[in-house]
């Protein structure tokens, strides 16, 4: 929250937790990015915006905050990129913003960007300053004199804004993906940092090194796409990413070479047909697509659709590799997947979210999502607080909420969807004929997800 706590809602019964997490830095800042750690599941990275990160061990919460404190980290940031006063969230403050942060694929760094142009990575267990800052331009930005000439940077490379840590699909080097712009709002060029070998290695400036940059519309959500499913985390094992640009928004497909270079992919550059207001979020699916779901995905239309031939849909969904929700301003919510090496908009899914939270009496704005590639649910929260969660799903029976739902209810009913899904996935067999809802269906008919 805006306040700096963090709050933490049950998965399998949807109520708010009686704890959450205080703010851990003082004056009371907002949290920029909460993540956890793709290896060790109690552990969890908090940012703030005045540049503090906190990595808390959730394993310990029942002893007490302090406990939960593995590591405290800040960068210092020098007086020539440093000593401009900023306004964010309605309160100023000197110094520059944290933008973003994030782990590594193993969870051995984590790298956070900020306002002033700078990105720099932590090691959690060697103290609390950085083992690199840099700008795009410089190197290392620690001494005097590298600082003031790092000041001088061009105006597209002033501000840092997402950044992403992955692997390659070719090789075991990691690199990074960082946007910038001449402000947090106007993100308008991709760069690629690459490490000399795997995260674990990056113990100096030197191991970090700028491999390319690429000019594109302003930048308002970028994703990664792994090669194959299942994969250990989203950021492992990635050839590409989706790019959500510009305004009019467009949802782009850039391929990352196996030398690390960015290039646009030639398969789509999707225009947002249904979204006449900028899109404000994208999310993609963590873990492995369930079988359920993909059986849903084969059989849904795509633009250059795919052929109606059961056994091609078959083929065509074996190459899915990400599945990921674009949410507009005003609402509205499109369905995007990856097969092979092209991006492909589900036309005919889609989710008008202003009309979905007014049913259910929590009208208001979406501002964070999460989707579960195991079991299709999709959880969006809004800024009044409140979460929706939703399912992908074939069955044109599964009842919709119009009013609130019982978590309890809500739990059985999904519960008893999936088991019954689960059994007639087993009782078909490899086979293209299989039973739903009492009546036979063919694989190859084409079924739309509610």
């Amino acid at each position: 929250t805006e306040n700096g706590r963090v709050y933490f809602v049950d998965a399998v019964n949807g109520r708010k937790s009686d704890f959450s997490l205080g703010c851990l830095t003082k004056p009371t800042v907002p949290v920029v990015a909460v993540e956890s750690h793709p290896v060790e599941a109690e552990k969890v990275l908090v940012a703030y915006a005045n540049g503090v990160c906190v990595v808390c061990d959730m394993g310990k919460a029942e002893v007490s905050e302090r406990e939960m404190v593995v590591s405290k980290h800040r960068f210092e940031h020098p007086e020539a990129l440093g000593g401009r006063v900023q306004e964010a969230g309605g309160f100023a403050a000197s110094g520059p913003w944290l933008q973003n942060a994030g782990w590594s694929p193993t969870g051995d760094r984590f790298a956070a960007t900020y306002s002033n142009g700078v990105i720099a990575v932590f090691n959690p267990s060697a103290g609390s300053e950085p083992i690199v800052a840099r700008t795009i331009q410089c190197a290392d930005i620690r001494q005097p004199e590298q600082a003031e000439t790092a000041a001088q940077m061009d105006r597209s490379l002033q501000s840092l804004g997402h950044v992403l840590w992955c692997t390659h699909a070719d090789h075991d080097r990691s690199f990074l993906v960082v946007t910038s712009g001449s402000s947090p709002g106007h993100q308008s060029k991709i760069h690629i940092l690459g490490t000399q070998s795997r995260e674990s290695n990056v113990k100096h400036s030197r191991d970090v090194s700028v491999v390319d940059s690429f000019d594109t519309e302003s930048v308002v959500a970028i994703s990664t796409v792994p090669s194959t499913s299942p994969w250990r985390n989203g950021n492992d094992g990635v050839d590409g990413l989706v790019v959500l640009s510009g305004r009019q928004t467009r949802v782009r497909m850039v391929r990352v070479r196996s030398d690390l270079r960015l290039e646009w992919h030639n398969g789509l550059a999707g225009e947002l047909k249904w979204c006449m207001t900028q899109a404000v979020l994208q999310v993609c699916a963590n873990g492995e697509l369930s079988t359920t779901l993909r059986k849903a995905l084969e059989q849904c239309s795509t633009p250059q659709s795919l052929s109606s031939d059961s056994i091609a849909c078959a083929e065509a969904s074996a190459r899915v590799s990400q599945l990921c929700c674009c949410i507009s301003k005003s609402g509205m919510m499109s369905l995007w997947c990856t097969m092979g090496e092209r991006l492909y908009c589900y036309d005919e899914t889609g989710l008008d979210l202003a009309y979905l939270s007014r049913l259910v009496g929590a009208e208001s704005q979406v501002t964070t999502a999460s989707l579960c590639g195991l079991n299709g649910l999709l959880a969006l929260g809004t800024h009044t607080g409140e979460t929706i969660i939703c399912v992908l799903t074939c069955d044109p029976w599964t009842s919709l909420a119009q009013t609130y739902t019982k978590f309890d209810q809500l739990r059985t009913t999904g519960l008893e969807h999936f088991a019954q899904h689960a059994n007639k996935d087993h009782e078909a067999g490899p086979s293209h004929e299989r039973v739903l809802n009492g009546q036979a269906e063919s694989a190859h008919e084409k079924r739309v997800p509610n």
